[in-house]
């Protein structure tokens, strides 16, 4: 099963059902803002969040690594926040979530920044830590490093030309 978000593409087995959450055709809760899919694997439920910065619009790139962590503060962990909330008021949590956000067009060299801001920001978002951890492992992944960690899941990640 082939499933998209812009030009990043996913393929992955056909005993996964990935679902996209903020379909902008479908009715959203009001005031929140979801991940772009969900993928139900058997021991973890996968939040996938793309964010796709093409060669051919280098202020975007910079302007994301100028303000990363705005980006991850007031975007990423309020869609895994929200995301989270969205299935266990539907009864769809039952197994530990991961957060995976796919970054493509950015130096991989900052990813290990991102996901240690990205994992104590999805622990703490104000003066106290969650007393539940929502999120079991977040990763921040380009399509190389994607492909070489979901493989072994069944994914493959690709641009679309």
């Amino acid at each position: 099963m082939k499933f998209s978000e812009g030009k990043i593409e996913f393929e992955v087995s056909t005993d996964v059902s990935p679902v996209k959450l903020d379909e902008q055709s479908k009715s959203q809760p009001e005031g929140m803002c979801l991940v772009d899919y969900v993928v139900d694997l058997p021991d973890v439920l996968w939040l996938i969040e793309v964010k796709d910065f093409p060669p051919d619009r280098p202020q975007e790139r910079k302007e994301f690594e100028d303000g990363y962590r705005g980006t991850i503060n007031g975007n990423w962990v309020p869609k895994a926040r929200d995301s989270y909330t969205f299935l266990h008021l539907m009864k769809r949590d039952n197994k530990p979530m991961g957060y995976i956000v796919l970054l493509e067009g950015i130096d991989s060299g900052l990813f290990p920044v991102l996901r240690e801001h990205l994992r104590n920001r999805l622990d703490k978002e104000t003066d106290q830590p969650w007393e539940r951890r929502y999120i079991k492992d977040c990763y921040v992944l380009n399509i190389k490093q994607a492909n070489e960690y979901l493989g072994r899941f069944g994914f493959r990640v690709s641009r679309k030309p």
